[in-house]
């Protein structure tokens, strides 16, 4: 007397395929949520209405950090590398909007987009996609998330002492590694 299996290897195959396909739903749910959260730190350093300056006010002395007499709307809150808010830096003015519109992030999957996201519409929101799909096409394997500032001066900005991408994609670095960490727990 034997036993007998109740299941054929086709039934396995099945059950494999739903949790491969889970695990990789979760994994473009997870570049999604941390591509649109690097977005949204991006245009938070932008824009200077009330209730930013408000929450960076909050933010600053949350840090410890001393304001003194520097007035509150030129400056916005920088992270280092752990995404810690460390110091207070000028904040750059996009007069024309065309780089807050080229910020955006794409997911691909073995050299195929799956997700393109680019919430501003404006002039820089064709270069944005251009330089996004550009950056990706280097890496033709895998589950990648590029994120950009599309025109071509972002570094030039940067380069001047303010902030348009670094501290945000330092914060998103630390989000995925720890989405990849609790990932890999499960």
């Amino acid at each position: 007397m034997g036993f007998e299996a109740q299941f054929s290897r086709s039934d396995i195959n099945r059950v494999i395929d739903r949790k491969l396909k889970a695990m990789y739903d979760t994994m473009i749910q997870t570049l999604h949520f941390v591509g649109d959260r690097f977005v949204t730190n991006v245009r938070e350093k932008v824009h200077a209405d009330p209730s930013y300056r408000e929450a960076m006010k909050t933010r600053a002395r949350a840090s410890g950090l001393t304001i003194g007499a520097v007035p509150l709307s030129p400056l916005k809150i920088k992270p280092n590398r752990s995404g810690n808010i460390t110091q207070a830096t000028p904040r750059y003015k996009d007069r024309t909007g065309a780089l807050t519109s080229s910020v955006g992030f794409l997911i691909q999957n073995n050299g195929k987009t799956i997700r393109e996201h680019f919430p501003e519409t404006g002039e820089g929101t064709a270069k944005g996609i251009a330089v996004a799909r550009r950056a990706a096409a280097k890496y033709p394997t895998g589950l990648v998330l590029v994120v950009v500032a599309g025109m071509e001066y972002a570094a030039a900005v940067e380069s001047k002492g303010y902030d348009v991408l670094t501290g945000s994609s330092f914060i998103a670095e630390r989000e995925l590694r720890e989405a990849l960490a609790a990932f890999r727990k499960r």
